[in-house]
């Protein structure tokens, strides 16, 4: 760079690590950042929830796991129930997918008591298909494919087929630890 010429400045990447960005996306990227430290709460909020989506995108679950974790930690300190909910049964799920399970049981165990208590009946079954997944990874027992299999049914009774399909990555898991790779590729 030429002497005196104005250096990039430095912001938080929101793009993960092997992104190649863009105009486009250094102006996103300003704009998040932007609004995370100084927006209102559910801007906040809002845009974590939206780079973790991104992160999701990119197929960088450790990013996404960090980002929706941060939009937890920010709807839980300003009191908006609803968004820590959702953002913190999708923490577990990222954290699943990022292969940090004791990560996701923390997310998990806040998910849902929130979601209780807001009437989130689809972030409630999102978190128990989680919870049961774990459970299955840490002790192998076919009992936990029931509470799967429900969660599933219930989300796709409610039309929430977005977190129907965690679920069911979440019951090809549980298939896997079970030793049944065949039924993990039927379920996908």
């Amino acid at each position: 760079a030429a002497a005196g010429a104005p250096q990039p400045q430095h912001t938080p990447s929101f793009t993960g690590a092997g992104a190649a960005p863009g105009p486009s996306s250094f102006a996103a990227t300003a704009a998040l950042v932007a609004a995370v430290c100084h927006g209102g709460a559910e801007l906040r909020c809002g845009s974590l929830v939206a780079a973790a989506e991104v992160a999701e995108a990119r197929a960088d679950h450790a990013l996404a796991a960090v980002r929706w974790a941060e939009a937890a930690q920010v709807a839980e300190r300003e009191e908006l129930g609803e968004e820590l909910a959702r953002a913190a049964v999708r923490a577990a799920v990222a954290a699943v997918f990022a292969g940090s399970e004791s990560e996701a049981a923390v997310w998990v165990a806040r998910a849902v008591p929130a979601a209780k208590a807001h009437g989130l009946d689809a972030v409630v079954a999102l978190a128990e298909a989680v919870r049961a997944a774990l459970a299955l990874a840490a002790h192998p027992d076919p009992h936990f494919v029931r509470g799967l299999v429900r969660s599933v049914d219930h989300l796709e009774a409610l039309g929430r087929l977005g977190e129907a399909a965690y679920a069911l990555d979440m019951l090809a898991r549980a298939h896997v630890a079970l030793g049944d790779v065949p039924a993990a590729i039927r379920t996908l």
